[in-house]
């Protein structure tokens, strides 16, 4: 399981070894974790079952369609236990999110993929799925397709993110509404966001060391999500997913909150004037960890 401590893998061998990410730590919980918050190798030794959460980069939110707007999609996000680790030197691809848009855009904000390609044997590449960019949505175009779907009836394309790998477990949504569609559950009514999907074990603050914790501090305890879908505005309300999705409020006018970095949250959509433009998607991140 993905909470608590170590007991339900295999202890790491002596021989084991591993390298890389933007933080390592050993927070005393039975395990060390490689937090990558950009590109990097996670370069390893000897062979153990690891585990990880990918998180691709959030859709940014689309611009103003008569009064109304799409928010982006959550990033994709991909948890992966009972997977044995053996020596290479393992590409890691954190995916930015995806930029906001202005006027009808089409959703074009598309987030970018989260990648681990492991190298070791049985290669193989893991792949979280950037979040759909939300839409205008009185024009005739969805909200594009993503991880999660972008506001305004985007789809998710989880099949594609990794089909028949039994270690695997894919998180995406479409949309259907204004709101983008979240990690963990679809778009809302009345603009709101799908919530993010948690991923206890992996949760602030054990992975945000530092300065990187004081923007999700409002995240945590509780609310340790990730890849939460982006607000939309529709003309009645709008308002935040659980998680780390942007969104417009009530009380805004011009462009769209971005999502959370570090999080995958999908960018809220605009609301007025017609030069506003949608928050930006949140960046992703990729976690690995096993037990010591």
């Amino acid at each position: 399981g993905f909470g608590g401590g170590a007991t339900g893998l295999a202890q790491a061998g002596a021989a084991f070894g591993a390298t890389g990410g933007d933080y390592v730590l050993t927070p005393g919980n039975g395990y060390k974790y490689h937090t990558f918050t950009s590109p990097g190798n996670f370069v390893t030794t000897g062979s153990s079952p690891v585990e990880f959460v990918l998180v691709a980069g959030g859709g940014g939110g689309g611009g103003v369609d008569n009064s109304a707007s799409g928010g982006g999609g959550g990033g994709g996000m991909v948890i992966s236990s009972g997977f044995v680790c053996s020596a290479g030197t393992h590409p890691i691809t954190v995916g930015p999110g995806g930029p906001g848009q202005t006027g009808a855009s089409g959703a074009l904000g598309t987030g970018v993929d989260s990648v681990f390609a492991y190298t070791g044997s049985g290669s193989a590449t893991f792949t979280a799925k950037g979040g759909g960019g939300g839409d205008g949505p009185q024009t005739t175009s969805n909200g594009g397709d993503g991880g999660s779907g972008g506001g305004d009836g985007g789809a998710a394309t989880q099949p594609s993110q990794n089909p028949g790998i039994s270690h695997i477990t894919n998180y995406g949504n479409a949309s259907n509404t204004e709101g983008g569609g979240g990690a963990g559950e679809v778009a809302q009514p009345n603009g709101v966001g799908g919530d993010g999907q948690p991923a206890p074990g992996y949760e602030y603050p054990i992975v945000f060391p530092g300065p990187v914790a004081s923007p999700l501090t409002p995240y945590s305890p509780t609310n340790n999500h990730y890849a939460g879908g982006g607000g939309g505005y529709d003309g009645q309300s709008n308002g935040n997913s659980l998680g780390g999705g942007g969104a417009m409020l009530p009380s805004d006018t011009g462009n769209g909150n971005p999502g959370i970095d570090l999080l995958g949250g999908g960018g809220g959509g605009a609301w007025y004037p017609s030069t506003a433009t949608g928050g930006a998607g949140g960046d992703g991140i990729v976690i690995i960890r096993y037990a010591t």
